[in-house]
């Protein structure tokens, strides 16, 4: 029989952020395909009160998706009881405590650091996606396995598929990497608004030539960039996907700061796996996960503003140079950082694989 396993993540009814399709979603999509289990959605709410647990081998909980410690303390002890195998999913620092005066500084609900502790400890094994938050995680009886982020080889390369009404949105990445001339003069810089520090960095790069372009849910404008109407909302990731790649001549570099703190010390490198996949080269900070994507076509500045204007300008002045970053980063992105079911994902859910955390 099938292992049948249950996911906890944030959204519901197919609209999930892009963490939790990215890190849970996608990869559960695939492995149902491949027929290697069987999954169901699981709310908090319904997990605290054992419902649909019947038959249920695993429980993947996404970082704080268990929301807070009332309802955290009765699902582990619900899994625990039915001895269920707890699987626990984090993409970003909620373990140190620099992160967590982070979080709590922008208003992070302390409820939902409560409940992320109790997933934590309760987890049988933890999955991150970088080697430095395998590190940040405390010792415990546990398990952790580092499982990079990947992009779904059929969102993002598939191609771009048509709207409603049968019109194409748009020509794919790969004819515009070969298509210069229609490349817009806009900088493309995708986050939220819990990244303001990191936008700060890009405050000198736009010109009267040259704009800045915010694309993601952000709460303000400034006048030294402006906010994309594709995400002004929050929506579900493959329809986030399908935005960007319609849209993606009209940006000619992408850029991915972060400033330097433990918090984005432990940040993957996601924004250079899109950026490629959108046929565009990305400009990113060095010293952070982004230092693994130098070696493929990225270009690594240090955390100066000036830095980052210099490095933006003469990479748009040279479009055989941005050519040659996009097809050297969107090969090795489409060849090596896409969902494999052999990524070590798979055995950690079920119990197959996992290193000691200690």
């Amino acid at each position: 029989m099938r292992p049948k396993v249950a996911l906890v993540v944030h959204g519901a009814d197919g609209r999930h952020p892009g963490s939790a399709f990215v890190r849970v979603v996608l990869r559960a999509r695939w492995a149902g395909r491949l027929g290697l289990a069987d999954f169901i959605f699981v709310t908090p709410e319904a997990l605290a009160a054992g419902r649909h647990l019947d038959g249920v081998d695993a429980v993947i909980v996404q970082r704080d998706a268990l929301l807070d410690s009332v309802l955290a303390t009765a699902a582990v002890g619900e899994i625990s009881r039915r001895g269920i195998r707890m699987v626990h999913d984090v993409d970003d620092d909620f373990w140190s405590e620099e992160s967590r005066a982070r979080l709590l500084g922008q208003d992070y609900s302390p409820a939902r650091l409560a409940a992320f502790d109790i997933a934590s400890t309760a987890a049988d094994i933890t999955l991150t996606s970088t080697a430095v938050l395998a590190t940040r995680r405390p010792d415990s009886t546990g398990a952790v396995v580092v499982v990079r982020n990947a992009l779904d080889p059929e969102l993002w390369f598939g191609g771009v598929p048509a709207d409603p009404g049968g019109h194409p949105l748009g020509e794919s990445a790969v004819t515009a990497l070969d298509r210069d001339d229609v490349r817009g003069s806009w900088y493309l810089y995708s986050g939220s608004h819990t990244h303001g520090d990191d936008l700060e960095l890009l405050r000198r790069v736009p010109s009267a030539q040259r704009r800045l372009e915010v694309v993601g849910v952000t709460p303000e404008t400034a006048s030294w960039y402006s906010l994309s109407h594709l995400a002004s909302t929050p929506m579900p990731y493959p329809e986030y996907v399908r935005l960007l790649l319609a849209s993606s001549a009209r940006w000619s570099v992408g850029l991915a700061p972060l400033v330097s703190n433990g918090f984005n010390r432990g940040k993957s490198d996601l924004k250079f796996l899109e950026y490629s996949a959108l046929g565009i080269p990305t400009i990113a900070s060095q010293g952070t996960a982004y230092d693994e994507a130098g070696p493929h076509g990225a270009v690594l500045v240090g955390n100066d503003p000036d830095e980052w204007r210099e490095a933006a300008d003469a990479l748009s002045d040279d479009p055989h140079g941005r050519r040659r970053h996009s097809h050297q980063a969107r090969s090795h992105v489409e060849e090596e950082r896409v969902f494999r079911v052999d990524d070590g994902w798979w055995e950690a859910v079920v119990g197959l694989g996992g290193l000691p955390s200690s």
